[in-house]
């Protein structure tokens, strides 16, 4: 019976000096620590002396609730250079002493597309596409008027308000690319012209002449040149003698009636003007006209010495132009004529006592 009592002790003794022996060398398993919250040196110093340190990246690094602080911040917007990004606002987003750059610039003026404003200078500012949009472009060609060249097509293309301007290299109005000459005579015969009025008509030495004393109205026409709002009239226009007054173009003649413009007192016999001579644009029926404009500051003597000087009316709607020797004197807006013209077309006379000469007329409409 003794012999199990001391194999039960020599176990049980046995069994507490291993656990304890296993303990002592560092091999029996022990139970995990708490977590306290403070990190440990994988997540940063534990030591309240020796705090993780804030660097620029976008975190909170030191755990202080800020985020990068004391990084700079150059556009203020609160998010530090070294992760901020270059937006196109005219600010340096990202501190790097640049501003907008590496935006797109497609103009190449150094002004980024975003803020660029555009232009009428034929280049895509803005970057948006389009050029030049929002400018006006009066022929609808696709170029603003800005940029746009006037050509000879009917068109104001480059906006100024005139068509076709700079193409009339025969000085008579109207644009060479677009004119019709619908009749010319140098005079060499009246049989295709008739005359009203009490005036004196013949040709003398290849012109058409027309003089005697006395106050009377005379208008020799030919034939009809149809209607056309935009037309031009000139003549070759001389005195001789004496006591000349009214010589000079008249358009929709019926009868008596007769829209003119008279060149008055040439040689300055009656003293009407200072300087000597005037023009005007007037409507004459029966023998009474009417006028609507008179242009007399310009110097327009000539002598009576059958030296001759162009005449020319150019009419474009109720716009009414006319030049002596190819400088316009008198342009103005007269209603009354819009849509009366050409029609029957002649010369006209009145009180030329020394004697008128007419050569080379010829008549023009603007076909386009």
């Amino acid at each position: 019976m003794r012999a199990p009592l001391i194999l039960l002790l020599l176990s049980v003794g046995c069994s507490d000096y291993s656990l304890e022996k296993a303990v002592e060398e560092g091999k029996a398993p022990q139970e995990a620590a708490p977590d306290t919250g403070v990190p440990t040196d994988s997540e940063g110093s534990d030591d309240p002396a020796d705090p993780p340190t804030e660097t620029c990246n976008g975190e909170d690094d030191d755990r202080d609730g800020a985020v990068d602080e004391g990084f700079d911040d150059t556009d203020g917007d609160g998010v530090a250079d070294c992760v901020d990004v270059e937006e196109c606002d005219g600010l340096d987003n990202d501190g790097d002493g640049a501003v907008d750059e590496d935006l797109d610039d497609t103009d190449g003026d150094g002004v980024n597309d975003c803020e660029d404003v555009e232009d009428c200078d034929g280049l895509d500012n803005d970057g948006d596409g389009a050029v030049d949009e929002d400018f006006d472009d009066t022929d609808g060609d696709g170029v603003a008027d800005c940029l746009d060249v006037e050509e000879c097509d009917g068109l104001d293309n480059d906006g100024d308000g005139m068509v076709d301007e700079g193409f009339d290299d025969n000085g008579n109005g109207l644009p060479d690319c677009t004119e019709e000459e619908v009749y010319c005579t140098d005079f060499s015969t009246f049989s295709d012209w008739s005359y009203n009025g009490t005036g004196s008509w013949r040709i003398d030495s290849g012109m058409l002449t027309e003089g005697r004393a006395g106050s009377y109205e005379a208008i020799a026409w030919t034939g009809d040149m149809g209607s056309s709002d935009r037309f031009s009239i000139e003549v070759d226009i001389g005195w001789t003698g004496s006591l000349n007054d009214f010589a000079g173009i008249a358009w929709a003649v019926s009868g008596t009636d007769a829209f003119v413009v008279r060149w008055d007192d040439p040689q300055g016999d009656y003293g009407r003007y200072t300087p000597t001579g005037a023009v005007d644009i007037a409507a004459c029926s029966a023998g009474v006209c009417t006028s609507y404009a008179v242009e007399s500051a310009t110097d327009l003597y000539r002598p009576a010495d059958q030296s001759m000087s162009t005449l020319r009316v150019a009419v474009d709607g109720s716009l009414v132009e006319v030049s002596v020797d190819g400088s316009v004197v008198l342009v103005a807006d007269v209603p009354e004529v819009d849509g009366a013209g050409p029609g029957v077309v002649g010369v006209y006379s009145d009180d030329n006592d020394g004697g008128v000469w007419f050569d080379d007329y010829c008549v023009w409409v603007d076909g386009a």
